[in-house]
């Protein structure tokens, strides 16, 4: 019985040992890739800074870019990096090259264009290329060159045309609103509060609702943003809208007490439609602000309310007392 325990013991220490060499060798082992990697991106970026220095006559500097490009294409991430460090410092000159990276077979060349392009200077020259990717993947059919975007290379040609602020585009953003992707619908979002497109409001108003809980919460956020930026234009674009939408708005603004939410809910206590003018005037009353309090009167006056018009502008008179 003894000598069974025994056994059991040396066993156990046995496994034990080699388990822990195994762990030991095992972290050796990362530690020595994690040291070669860091070595080896300061060792090409090194290298490449030299090799961009020597280039000095363009045709060397052509060679370079190519191969540059060539191994944005490559497995390698380390590779890869280096290669897009090399293609930023040719700056602008790159741009049409990458654009075609993004027109590729390689999925890596094209997401690393992407990157690039956001990253480098003067890439307003590329904007009309883009804009037709745009417009082919949102049209569903191809560009000049037979190129198609998928989902989500196109949310990225979206963001691109975003950052570079390009007012041309909106037509594109306002379009993309109605995509059956969603990837699409919020890249979209995203750009129109960049280009501050008060004029999207309606179609935006139009989809709350319609997305689900987080992609409506986006909505939300957009529509709030574009009130903030200028909230007397922001009234005026919504005034033509059916009263329904204009009382959407005014449920938005109750959830905001930014001072740009309380300058559009009083001037939208002179509303045409009873419903929305009370509605401004009861959000407002809740702050302990006065300024729907003549509408709400001349409102309550109204031999034509319904009973729950009734209620609020009661509601409105009690708060205010």
């Amino acid at each position: 019985m003894v000598g069974a325990a025994l056994g059991i013991a040396v066993l156990l220490a046995v496994q034990a040992a080699w388990f822990s060499w195994r762990l030991e060798k095992a972290e050796g082992a990362w530690r020595a890739e994690t040291t070669f990697l860091k070595q080896e991106i300061v060792r090409l970026q090194r290298a490449g800074g030299r090799l961009d220095a020597e280039a000095t006559d363009p045709e060397r500097r052509e060679e370079h870019l190519r191969e540059a490009l060539r191994r944005l294409e490559s497995r390698n991430l380390v590779d890869r990096y280096q290669a897009a460090l090399v293609v930023r410092e040719y700056g602008a000159r790159a741009i049409p090259e990458l654009i075609e990276r993004i027109r590729g077979d390689s999925s890596r060349a094209r997401e690393a264009a992407l990157l690039l392009l956001a990253k480098i200077d003067g890439a307003q020259q590329g904007l009309p290329e883009l804009r037709a990717m745009a417009d082919a993947g949102l049209n569903g059919t191809a560009d000049a060159t037979g190129f198609r975007p998928d989902p989500k290379t196109l949310a990225a040609i979206l963001g691109l045309l975003a950052q570079q602020e390009d007012r041309d585009s909106l037509g594109l953003f306002r379009g993309a609103i109605d995509s059956p992707e969603e990837v699409v619908r919020g890249a979209a979002l995203l750009g129109l509060r960049q280009l501050k497109a008060i004029e999207a409001v309606p179609e935006l108003l139009e989809r709350l609702g319609q997305e689900r809980e987080v992609a409506n919460r986006q909505l939300r956020r957009t529509i709030l943003a574009l009130c903030r930026e200028n909230p007397d234009a922001f009234v005026d674009r919504i005034g033509a809208l059916a009263p329904k939408q204009r009382f959407e708005v005014v449920r938005l603004l109750g959830d905001d007490d930014s001072a740009a939410a309380v300058r559009t809910l009083r001037r939208m206590t002179a509303d045409g439609d009873p419903r929305v003018a009370l509605g401004a005037a009861h959000v407002l009353a809740k702050r302990g602000d006065r300024t729907g309090e003549p509408a709400a009167k001349a409102i309550a006056q109204r031999n034509d309310l319904d009973a729950e018009l009734q209620r609020v502008a009661s509601e409105v008179e009690r708060l205010l007392k």
